[in-house]
């Protein structure tokens, strides 16, 4: 118990660091960690296991410490389940998210995973807390970040790949977690078609284009239909080395208007996108829909003529990439 309490000590600093809590936060925060899981030795919890927490509250404020030390210490424990609550303080949640991390960290470090129905140490419910914590808190830490320092904490670990099969398995359990907010998995998997891995941006993204699907439903259907047309044109032409868009090659002028519209949109979409408005990004991509549109019906992407037909798939790239800053909205296309 002393070296898991010297572990989670350390997560916690780090946490409240990174999280920037105020010194007297942080400071509550290290007490609460070192004192955690004092009341795990003691006869009481021994014969009552369900109190673990609550007795350490209580042992906290008859020994005189701070009641936001005494709080924390029994909130660590939260959530319990996946509906259960969370901690309502930053020091509880710094607390909570620092146990569970070190826990997943050091059984997956000696290869002790979850195999089908059978996960003894609890690590699906600890992974999910992590996600839940992170999320309702507005923590901006990736996984790997914070996975890499919990393993830094353990001298003997004999899993290399720790670290990422970890983040792997947290990253995972957010299909359950969107499931069990009636998301649809293939918005999930629009947003993680690159690697990310902080459990906020994932959220902020999913959320936004759920949002999006459920109040311009159509114009989704149309935007994905579209990206997945031309992901399979791409897709068709992947050994064909493609030279940047060349202006001077456009014949068609709807050529030319789709590639103006998406030279004028980079900006404001950049813009949105470093700011983590999602909303704002996904509605700046329904100007292209017209242009797009109006270049299918107009523009043969494979014409015989090589250097056209280079230029018009480059242009698709390009297009493509914009999308895909914000979601791979083909995994949302309609069987046709």
């Amino acid at each position: 118990m002393k070296d898991k309490s010297t572990r989670i000590t350390a997560l916690v600093d780090f946490i409240s660091t990174e999280c920037g809590f105020d010194p007297q936060t942080k400071q509550y925060a290290l007490r609460a960690a070192h004192l955690a899981k004092a009341d795990l030795v003691t006869s009481m919890v021994n014969e009552f296991d369900d109190l673990q927490g609550t007795m350490g509250k209580y042992y906290a404020v008859h020994d005189g410490e701070a009641d936001a030390v005494a709080s924390a210490i029994e909130e660590h424990y939260l959530p319990r389940s996946a509906d259960d609550k969370l901690p309502s303080s930053a020091i509880g949640f710094a607390l909570a998210l620092a146990d569970r991390v070190d826990t997943l960290i050091g059984l997956f470090g000696i290869h002790e995973f979850p195999t089908g129905s059978k996960d003894p140490f609890a690590l699906r419910r600890a992974s999910l807390g992590i996600i839940r914590l992170m999320i309702a808190h507005q923590c901006s830490l990736s996984l790997s970040t914070i996975y890499q320092h919990a393993f830094s904490l353990y001298p003997c670990l004999n899993n290399p790949d720790t670290v990422e099969q970890a983040v792997d398995y947290t990253l995972e359990r957010f299909k359950a977690f969107y499931q069990q907010a009636s998301i649809a998995t293939e918005v999930y998997l629009a947003v993680t078609h690159k690697p990310l891995d902080k459990p906020l941006t994932i959220n902020q993204r999913v959320n936004a284009l759920h949002d999006f699907s459920t109040q311009q439903t159509e114009m989704l259907h149309a935007l994905a239909n579209s990206n997945k047309r031309i992901k399979n044109i791409l897709a068709k032409h992947q050994g064909e080395e493609l030279p940047a868009v060349d202006e001077t090659l456009f014949i068609e002028p709807e050529e030319k208007r789709l590639y103006e519209a998406l030279v004028n949109l980079t900006p404001t979409l950049e813009s949105h996108l470093e700011a983590h408005q999602y909303n704002k990004s996904l509605t700046a991509l329904t100007v292209l829909k017209a242009d797009i549109d109006a270049f299918f019906e107009a523009v043969m992407v494979l014409c015989d003529e090589l250097a056209l037909r280079h230029n018009r798939l480059a242009l698709l790239k390009k297009l493509r990439g914009v999308f895909l800053g914000v979601a791979d909205l083909s995994a949302l296309a309609t069987a046709n």
